[in-house]
Formats: structure tokens, sequence, C-alpha cells
């Protein structure tokens, strides 16, 4: 994720010091692990062709993402009025063709090379062989079905869009990688129906989601002729806040905005308080608006236009109580696609998953409206990272390895946010709100200069301002005598003794760590080689921390030697008073072998 940027005037919740996350304003819950159509296994009349407003919507696998959305938002009060009428051309209608396609010579020829240099080419010849695959009488008669409908719609013009199964899902939106085709006519419809299915052979949809036999419906919509148009986020991708709004807007319709061809505005709006809290006002040099013959034009913005707000603030108020919504219809986060028309009536387009949210646990969310936390990952450090979600083994086996090297074994680390440290269900964290009443971020980022430069600058930065995020008071049972009767167990006299003995005489500490790795690499391996005993995991588990102690332990003591030097090493680096003293220290900073 990019850095958080802080948008709200109260703290952010952030992970990794770069996604904040409090719950919607809808009460509809968190980000959950629910499949976006529950009912997606469930039996269902087949047919070529649907109705959006059908009373029983079909399923993901029948109509595709993008047309099983439009179905549940027509099913759902209070949306339903804003959703254009139209039709799920469904994966019955594309089967045939996608039979033929995939039983072909060319992609035989082409599948095994989807994903080399040679790939582009290939799905040229592919699409190709989709766009002249014959009507059936059962297809034609969807496609004259369609059409009849398209003449009551206004302007008689239709958006063609793709609505792949495996579209706008929970795990990959497969945003842009599709053809959509717009303006189009009744006597244009078949045409743009073929170019919505070849598009799915586009290289790519291979390059986004790997070499597959794929699958393909389609949405046919009702045009809305949009004066304003762009996407919705029901919480802020940016931050992953769930309080907040994000909105792009430009003007005419939304895929300027989409495919990122303006600088849209940028609106992020509070759904708790119902306000502004940030306004960029984009350049919106151009607009795409509906040829008066069907098809779409590109139209030069002026000067003028380019400095106004495309939305105001009664219309982003309005925007996001239809966006909290859908949210509240799906129990999750949603990108959405909207227009504004000529008469200032809000049409919803499309409503997708957001996909780029930095999961939480459930206890770390705080409820809407709440003042946030700011959470650090504590296994996120340049040189020292793993991204990957801890197990319960993992997790069981870091914290009582850390534990006993701090001289506290038997000690639990807590699994409360409220503490100041504590283990998630995958990750560990640092309650940074709880350790700013203590110090501040400037503190923290000057100790960690030296072990992550990256983390100190988040740490120096706005997002990490201590006003914003501190706590109004310190957990319960933390207090100046717990944390003394927890430092008197940890074995700091041994450490200081073993930091001093590095500093008098380090080639001699040197050899003596150089023969405990010896001897606890030897030990490790004897223990390998012999296996957990009828004594069990725990008590095996407890060998290896035998085995390896002496020499972290050493490791662990060197590091207060080492960390002041290099601290100098790099205050000359910036500070020498010669270039010839700044080049050396820059050196020295560098290391060498056999450092």
């Amino acid at each position: 994720h990019p850095l958080p940027s802080a948008q709200s005037d109260r703290p952010s919740q952030v992970t990794s010091m770069g996604t904040a996350q409090s719950a919607p304003v809808t009460g509809a819950v968190r980000p959950p692990s629910v499949r976006l159509d529950a009912n997606d296994d469930a039996p269902y009349e087949r047919a070529m062709l649907a109705a959006l407003d059908a009373k029983k919507p079909l399923p993901v696998r029948a109509v595709g993402g993008k047309s099983a959305s439009l179905m549940r938002l027509y099913g759902t009060p209070g949306v339903s009025s804003y959703v254009p009428g139209g039709y799920a051309i469904t994966v019955d209608f594309f089967a045939e063709w996608t039979a033929a396609v995939t039983a072909s010579r060319e992609w035989a020829a082409a599948e095994p090379k989807l994903g080399t240099p040679e790939g582009p080419r290939l799905c040229v010849g592919l699409k190709r062989l989709a766009q002249r695959l014959p009507l059936s009488a059962a297809q034609t008669a969807c496609l004259d079905t369609v059409r009849r409908a398209m003449e009551a719609w206004p302007g008689r013009l239709a958006a063609v869009r793709s609505s792949a199964p495996e579209e706008d899902g929970t795990g990959a939106s497969f945003a842009g990688v599709f053809e959509t085709k717009l303006g189009v006519s009744p006597e244009g419809l078949e045409a743009a129906v073929r170019a919505c299915f070849a598009s799915v052979f586009d290289h790519r949809v291979f390059s986004y989601a790997g070499a597959h036999k794929p699958a393909f419906a389609a949405t046919v919509m009702e045009m809305v002729d949009a004066a304003t148009a762009g996407v919705a986020f029901s919480a802020n991708p940016l931050n992953s806040d769930l309080d907040e709004m994000l909105v792009d807007a430009g003007y005419g319709l939304g895929e300027s905005v989409v495919d990122g061809s303006i600088v849209a505005d940028r609106f992020v709006w509070d759904k708790v308080g119902g306000r502004l809290l940030e306004s960029k006002v984009g350049s919106k040099a151009q607009e795409v608006r509906l040829a008066a013959d069907g098809g779409v034009e590109v139209r030069r913005v002026g000067a003028e236009r380019q400095a106004v707000r495309s939305l105001s603030d009664e219309q982003l108020r309005q925007l996001a109580a239809l966006v909290a919504a859908v949210e509240g219809a799906y129990g999750r986060p949603m990108d959405t696609e909207w227009a504004y028309t000529e008469a200032g009536e809000l049409r919803l387009l499309q409503a997708r998953p957001v996909t780029t949210l930095h999961p939480l646990d459930e206890a770390m969310i705080t409820p809407p409206g709440e003042p946030r936390r700011l959470y650090y990952d504590f296994n996120v450090a340049s040189e020292a990272t793993t991204t990957s979600p801890f197990t319960c083994l993992d997790l069981a086996v870091y914290s009582d390895m850390s534990l006993a090297f701090l001289g506290l074994a038997g000690a639990r680390i807590p699994t409360d946010p409220e503490q100041v440290f504590f283990n998630g269900q995958t990750r560990q964290y640092i309650n940074m709100s709880h350790a700013f009443r203590l110090v501040g971020p400037r503190w923290f980022a000057s100790q960690l200069e030296m072990v992550d430069v990256y983390l100190a600058a988040i740490l120096r930065g706005d997002d990490c301002d201590a006003a914003r995020y501190k706590s109004a008071r310190l957990p319960s049972g933390l207090s100046f005598g717990s944390v003394w009767g927890l430092l008197r167990q940890m074995p700091m006299w041994r450490q200081y003794q073993l930091g001093s003995r590095w500093e008098r005489a380090p080639l001699e500490t040197k050899a003596e760590y150089i023969s405990e790795a010896r001897r606890s690499s030897e030990a490790l391996k004897a223990l390998e080689e012999r296996g957990v005993t009828s004594a069990g995991f725990e008590s095996f588990y407890a060998e290896l921390l035998a085995a390896v102690y002496p020499v972290l332990e050493l490791e662990m003591a060197v590091m207060q030697v080492i960390i002041p030097v290099f601290k100098a090493l790099d205050t000359a680096r910036v500070k020498g008073r010669t270039a010839q003293e700044r080049e050396e220290a820059d050196a020295l900073c560098g290391g060498f072998e056999e450092d």
C-alpha cells in the first residue's frame, strides 16, 4: 500500500505504518471473509438472457460478477431506484463460442505460450477467431429481445460491458481488463457483444489471471448520459480507513476517470461525521460524452471549468448515503461506479468489493466514529521482515523463543489490542497510540534511524502525529511498578557484562562466539537427526532453545557496542567536517568482508 494519507481530524488505525481501519458507518460490519454470492452453488434455471431486475437473481457462475452484483442491487431497498435498466447475457449464451475457441488449433498453439513473449501476438489470432463465430438462432433471439427493449431507452443507446464469472469478485476485480462499449445503438449491439467477448482472450486477461480456459458473460445496460461521473470507494483504499469514502470524479462519462486519461477531482468524505475532509481539484482537461449518432466523443474542457469542483458537498452527501447503503447490502467495503445526469439524477452503474484494503483482526478495528488507534506491525522492518501471516504454531514458537531470550520463560504475550505489545491472530503489533503517551514519534525515529531509515521517515511524517493518535490513557495494569518488575526479571546485568566483554576484548570474544556457534550448530544437527522423543514437542523445542541461546545471547550483547559505533559513523557520514571524512564514514557504514 502507499503511505497513509491523514485526512481525518482523528487518528488513523495503521498497521505496518501504512494502513488504517475503523468500522463502516452502516454498522454493516467490518471487511468479513464472506462470499460475494452466498448462493452461488445453488441450482438455477438456465437461460441465455435475464433481466437485471429479475425477481430471482442468477448466481455469479451464470451471469458473471457485474450482472450478479447489479441483480443484487435491484433487490436492495433504497438502492434499486438508482440502478439503470438492462439485461444479463449469460454464460450459456457464450458457452458455444468459448468451446469453439478453446477447441481450435489457434488455442492449442497459444495456450502453452500465453506467458511468453509470443503471448500478445497469439492472443490477436484468438480474438480474431472469437469475433467471427456464427450466431445460433437462440443467440439471435436473445439479441432481438434486447434490441426491442433498447427502443424505449433514452437515446436508444446502451452500455455493453463484460461480466465474466471471475470478474468483480472479492479476490480480484479485473477492472479495466475487459472491453467496454458505450453509446451502442440497437443496430450496433451484435458487434459490441462480439467485441466484448473477444476481449476475454486479450493478453491483458492472461497477464492478470494467468493462463486458463475462460468463461464469459456480458451486461447490457441503459446508457446514462452523464454530466459528472466517477468512482466511489466506501472505504478509503489509500489508507484502508473504513470511516472514509474516497471519490474520484470528472466531467462526462466515468471512463476518463477509470482509465486515468484525466487528473480527476479527489474527495475524501467522513461517512460518520457527514463532512468533507479533503478536496483536490484535478485538471479534468477533457471529458467523454455521448455522440449524437451513438458512440462517444472526447471534448476539451475549458480552463474555467477545469478549476471548478465537479461535485458539490450536497452531491457528495447524497453519494455517501448511496454508497453506504451498497456497503450495508454486501456487509463489506465496496468500489462503485456512479454518474450524475444533466438533470442532477444520481445513477449507480456497478459495484464490486474493494480488493486492496489491508486486513485487520476484528478486535483491532474501532467502532464507527471512535478515535483510531495506530498499530505498528512488529515484524516489518528493513532486513528483518516477514510479511506472510504467522500460523498458530509460528506465533507460539516465535513468542516463546523471544520471551526465553529475554529471561521471561513461561510468560505469555497478551492478545488484547488494548495492551502496548500484543499478538494478533496472525501478526505481532505494538499499539503506538499507547507508546506515544510515553515518548513521541520523533524519539522513536531517532532510535530507528540506523536500523530502518524507511520506518524512521514514516515516524517523522504527519501520519504519526502524536497529538492525533495518542491514547487518552494507558491500559489498566501498566504502571511504573509493573514495568520495573518486568525489567528485574530480564538478564540485563548479564547482557551488560557480555557487552563490556565485547568492548574490552573484541577479538577474544569473537573467537568465543565462533566456538559457541560451532557447538550450537553441532547440537542442532544432532537434535535434528534424533528428532522428537516420547517427551513430546515442547521438550524438543526447549532443547532447541538451549542449543542456540548462548550464541544469540552473545549476538544481542554485541549490539550494545555496534549500534553506538554506527550512529557515530552515520553522523560523520552526514556531518563530517571534510569530504574525505564523510566518504570514509560512508564506506565504513557499508561494511566489509568478514565484518
